[in-house]
């Protein structure tokens, strides 16, 4: 069996390795943050009367997270538009703006009519898919960049891992908040849904940005204090989803 992988994958043209490369290092951290996410809406041990937990059907997160990897390339369409006419620390605001309203449209794309949009931590749950599914195409393309420019496979995963715990988890928590303001609203009149999704917006916005912009002025060595900011963000996101499990059922009106 290893034989015939090794044969097949060596059958490849060098681009065609460097596609698969790159596609297999940006899906698979992508998919561990995936699975960690997931057993947060394990319905295992949960209190069915504190939080009526549903579990969400795999093609619904599938289709989900495959909409967020498609958003990149429409990402790096409008960034790439938006350049020329913005600068500085305002370009950075704007393409995190653009990110953050991408995996927000992924999400609606699927998600707008299902009837699996039930409870109030399906957004987040959701949110946080579209985001993976950003992140890994997101991953995969800088992964296909590095090794396009002839560093080593180790070497250029080295660099992916730095993403996989910083620029992915930023996704993560981004979304993860959007996702959270949304469920506060699920069950509210239609203005409170739209000022919740509002106040999401910015917030999401504001914490990719700063994100941003701490990693890009930052000095090298300031780089684990700058990747602490969005494990810290990581964390509050957790907490939040646990409370929001807690206020689901008190949500609908």
């Amino acid at each position: 069996m290893a034989d015939t992988f090794i044969a097949f994958f060596n059958s490849f043209s060098p681009f065609q390795e460097r596609i698969l490369l790159a596609f297999i290092g940006g899906l698979i951290p992508a998919l561990i943050w995936l699975f960690f996410w997931l057993r947060e809406d394990d319905c295992k041990n949960q209190d069915s009367v504190a939080y009526m937990c549903e579990p969400e059907p795999k093609p619904m997160l599938f289709l989900t997270f495959v909409t967020g990897m498609l958003m990149v390339p429409v990402a790096l369409f409008a960034e790439l538009g938006v350049y020329p006419y913005v600068a500085g620390i305002g370009l950075i605001v704007a393409w995190s703006f653009i990110e953050e309203i991408l995996k927000l449209l992924a999400y609606w794309f699927v998600n707008a009519k299902s009837k699996f949009i039930n409870e109030a931590t399906d957004p987040a749950i959701y949110m946080v898919t579209a985001a993976l599914g950003f992140a890994a195409a997101e991953n995969a393309f800088f992964l296909y960049q590095a090794l396009s420019i002839g560093i080593p496979f180790d070497n250029a995963f080295a660099g992916q891992f730095l993403r996989f715990i910083g620029a992915s988890l930023l996704h993560v928590g981004a979304s993860g908040i959007l996702g959270i303001f949304i469920g506060l609203a699920f069950f509210r009149t239609k203005g409170v849904r739209i000022l919740a999704l509002l106040i999401g917006i910015v917030l999401a916005t504001g914490l990719h940005a700063v994100f941003n912009q701490l990693i890009i002025f930052a000095p090298q060595t300031e780089t684990l204090r700058v990747f602490s900011f969005v494990w810290v963000l990581g964390l509050g996101v957790i907490i939040l989803f646990e409370r929001l499990k807690e206020l689901a059922p008190n949500t609908r009106t």
